[in-house]
């Protein structure tokens, strides 16, 4: 995939947008001089509208009683609610990029695996972790749970300069590996570096969309079945660059390992 394409996926592919803006623009928009990365995507995210990148949806019991059936008939996924912040991670022309969830862009490194992919991650003690790929030579997006779970299980973590780090996702046949899921890998606070307060449930049937899609399509708003739930209250804090997460309780200085002065700044 060359640098161009990458740019015009990352555009109209990945976010799904239906603008006047079309791939002659980008082109223009390079020849005129803002050839780096970094810009070129800032500069596309800058045009774009607000809308949010597929969440999970926080089911009622009325609801988990109606999908129970279909969800071991389909193989089913789950995983720890990773308590992080949301970042779309673009890696193109050995380069690796971060997009928040208001669009702005930051360097994360440079590797020398010639990879073009794109991830959805939580960033969480300075690493990221990848829960859904987005863009590995082709579109993803249309693919099951299952299938891109494969591949993002395929991939060497290793390229990736120790800046990302890989999630444990079970694949569930039954409700008693969805407990055993739980006892042994949420219950155990001393063996979870990664802080979490729940559960992620996806059928692995369900495909990728983003919400607010425009066009509207109903099918595949439809085809979104990953679920949340919590299993504790929690509150997410950055400060200083720095990511902490409190927890049922006060927050104590001895929890988040910083100075006095900046204790006191947040307290």
């Amino acid at each position: 995939m060359t640098l161009m394409t990458a740019y015009y996926f990352i555009y109209k592919i990945v976010l799904n947008i239906e603008t006047n803006l079309d791939v002659s623009d980008i082109v223009n928009f390079l020849d005129n001089g803002l050839v780096e990365t970094e810009k070129v995507l800032i500069y596309l995210f800058y045009l774009l509208p607000n809308f949010e990148f597929q969440k999970p949806i926080t089911p009622s019991l009325d609801t988990i009683f109606d999908i129970a059936d279909d969800l071991v008939k389909n193989t089913f996924f789950v995983d720890a609610k990773t308590d992080g912040l949301l970042r779309l991670v673009i890696i193109i022309n050995h380069l690796m990029f971060s997009v928040s969830e208001n669009f702005e862009v930051e360097y994360i490194d440079c590797i020398n695996s010639d990879l073009h992919l794109v991830f959805d991650c939580e960033f969480v003690n300075d690493n990221f972790i990848p829960f859904y790929i987005l863009y590995y030579k082709v579109d993803l997006r249309l693919k099951s749970y299952k299938e891109r779970i494969a591949i993002l299980d395929s991939l060497n973590f290793d390229s990736f300069n120790d800046k990302f780090k890989r999630k444990k996702i079970k694949k569930c046949g039954n409700y008693s590996d969805l407990q055993n899921f739980i006892e042994n890998e949420m219950n155990n606070e001393n063996k979870n570096l990664v802080p979490n307060d729940g559960i992620i449930i996806t059928d692995g049937t369900s495909t990728y969309t983003l919400q607010n899609i425009i066009p509207f399509d109903s099918h595949r708003v439809e085809n979104i079945r990953v679920y949340k739930i919590k299993t504790r209250n929690t509150v997410d804090l950055r400060f200083n660059g720095r990511y902490f997460y409190a927890k049922q309780h006060s927050i104590k200085k001895s929890n988040l390992n910083l100075t006095l002065a900046e204790f006191k700044k947040i307290c």
